[in-house]
């Protein structure tokens, strides 16, 4: 089975490095960014492991924020699964996060447990 790819794009590095051992426990290699443009760079970037199967993208980042660039990436790479999450726990912020292109919204906080339901979830859906 080829490696799983994710890509965890925060601001916050503390955040960053929780998410990359979260999935990394789960058997994907993983890459940061640091916002929306690095982001979109890193999925856009050729990949010799082939392309990225998730995204976790926060919503308020300096420069891009996470809806430009959930949107950017789902118009090029629809079958990445993009995940938003956010300290904004508002319906609007969900609602819009789906309408760019994320097949799931995480609010914050959250724990380890929920990033493990969330692969498990977009995996279920992966099967059916």
């Amino acid at each position: 089975m080829p490696t799983r790819r994710a890509l965890v794009a925060d601001d916050d590095p503390n955040l960053r490095l929780t998410l990359s051992t979260v999935l990394e426990d789960l058997g994907f290699e993983v890459e940061t960014a640091i916002n929306g443009w690095e982001a979109v760079y890193a999925v856009r970037r050729p990949h010799d492991d082939g392309p990225f199967w998730l995204v976790l993208m926060d919503f308020a980042m300096p420069g891009m924020d996470g809806l430009e660039a959930i949107n950017d990436i789902h118009e090029e790479f629809p079958d990445i699964h993009l995940a938003m999450i956010s300290a904004n726990a508002s319906a609007t912020v969900a609602t819009d996060a789906v309408e760019y292109g994320a097949a799931v919204y995480l609010p914050k906080p959250f724990g380890p447990a929920e990033v493990r339901a969330l692969v498990a979830e977009l995996e279920r859906r992966d099967a059916a």
